[in-house]
């Protein structure tokens, strides 16, 4: 059987599913990702979709238009909506750690188990998705 299920609340993201399954923990509350290609087209999306919308999500909350933020970056305005791409997935580490140092926050790149990331998904608001700059956070 093949479903269209929805990553969270991230815009866009449809992966398809083809495997039914009972267990414990985040299999039980995803069966599907006993599928290894399944789990890991997942966490794929979840990157590349996940990335574009926090980077979208921060540009506007700190009131940056894509040419302001491309300044900072000193890139080119083409440049910022393709990190804003869910669809891209070029993401590079020297670029997001660029567009976190222009933001004033902190990446946090690591690995993580399944169930880590089930957990992570279930924390997808705009507020959750928001890095407060460190001025704003040391004035509180």
């Amino acid at each position: 059987m093949i479903n269209a299920v929805k990553f969270a609340s991230t815009p866009g993201l449809y992966l398809t599913n083809d495997i039914e399954a009972e267990g414990d923990g985040v299999i039980s509350s995803r069966p599907e990702w006993r599928d290894r290609a399944y789990r890991e087209a997942y966490a794929e999306e979840a990157i590349n979709q996940g990335i574009a919308w926090q980077i979208k999500l921060n540009r506007e909350r700190r009131g940056l238009s894509q040419k302001q933020l491309a300044a900072l970056l000193n890139t080119q305005q083409s440049a910022v909506s393709r990190l804003e791409d869910p669809d891209y997935g070029g993401h590079s580490l020297e670029t997001l750690k660029s567009v976190a140092k222009a933001f004033d926050c902190a990446l946090l790149v690591k690995l993580v188990s399944y169930s880590d990331l089930d957990a992570d998904s279930q924390h997808l608001s705009e507020d959750d998705q928001y890095a407060i700059p460190f001025e704003e956070e040391a004035s509180r």
